[in-house]
């Protein structure tokens, strides 16, 4: 026969396992939940930088082409005066650090400019400004903005694009084009926000322009 108190025991000791294996199930669960929250969110945070880095870059692609466009003109003339003479040229260039006071001019000739000033004259400005998702800007339906600053150095004489008359006493200059881009957000919730959305990065190009007058 059944001794009677086993079975209570026995269904007690059952009900506690269950209890286990609900609640393990539950944590599992609940870990597995957390796990895809996490990766949704660092999904989420890498498009983001993929999409920053992507303005950011073609910001700087922008203000290479936006300084050939400049100089491939009589402005050229205007530019070179102005970072050859000794009174006019910037002294502050970044692409220039460490190049002693005592060079010579060439060596020292820089311009910089900022974005108002390289697409002054085009018909579309540089940079259109957030309004709402449904006209988004340049840079999308985000609340963002762009610039750019340029650094032209290095000016060095070059031959003439072929069928150029050399009679005219006219000559092209290569110059060296140090570009800067930015973005970052117009309305951040908060200090930290605003840098930690903050896209950078430089680049450089040599650019034809002219013609000038030959040195």
């Amino acid at each position: 026969m059944t001794d009677p108190m086993v079975q209570p025991t026995r269904k007690a000791n059952e009900r506690g396992a269950v209890i286990f294996i609900v609640a393990m199930t539950l944590s599992l669960l609940a870990s597995l939940g957390l796990y895809g929250l996490k990766a949704s969110s660092e999904e989420l945070a890498s498009s983001g930088n993929y999409l920053r880095n992507s303005q950011t870059h073609f910001m700087t692609e922008y203000g290479v082409i936006g300084t050939a466009n400049e100089m491939s003109g009589p402005r050229a003339q205007l530019y070179l005066s102005l970072m050859t003479s000794p009174t006019s040229r910037d002294t502050k260039c970044l692409s220039l650090a460490g190049v002693p006071d005592t060079a010579s001019l060439q060596s020292l000739a820089c311009r910089r400019m900022g974005a108002a000033e390289v697409t002054q004259k085009w018909p579309i400005p540089y940079m259109d400004a957030y309004v709402d998702p449904t006209t988004p800007g340049s840079l999308g339906p985000v609340p963002r903005k762009g610039d750019f600053f340029v650094e032209i150095t290095d000016p060095v004489q070059v031959a003439p694009p072929a069928g150029f008359d050399q009679n005219l006493g006219l000559c092209f200059m290569q110059f060296t084009v140090t570009v800067t881009g930015l973005t970052q957000h117009t309305s951040p919730a908060s200090t930290t926000a605003l840098y930690r959305g903050f896209g950078l990065e430089s680049g450089r190009g040599r650019i034809t322009g002219g013609p000038v007058r030959c040195p």
